[in-house]
């Protein structure tokens, strides 16, 4: 079983580990990616945090108003306070 809460550290492992761990066909291998993260991600877990990410990033750049994080006040979608 995996945690569910991701961690600043994570994300910035998983942010670098996407951009290096790219098999033949110029898709992230998740499977490595997620050994380079944590022993408890899987791959599946990675993948998915991996477009919350981007999803987040693409709702702050069109400037689209959510929910906003007590602690840094970015929006909620995709981000981890450090």
């Amino acid at each position: 079983m995996t945690t569910s809460w991701w961690t600043f550290d994570e994300d910035q492992v998983l942010l670098q580990a996407v951009q290096a761990e790219v098999n033949a066909t110029g898709r992230p291998n998740w499977k490595h990616i997620a050994l380079k993260v944590s022993p408890t991600r899987t791959g599946q877990d990675c993948r998915c945090r991996y477009r919350r990410i981007l999803n987040g990033q693409k709702r702050r750049e069109m400037g689209k108003l959510g929910n906003k994080c007590q602690t840094c006040g970015q929006l909620r979608s995709g981000h981890s306070c450090p």
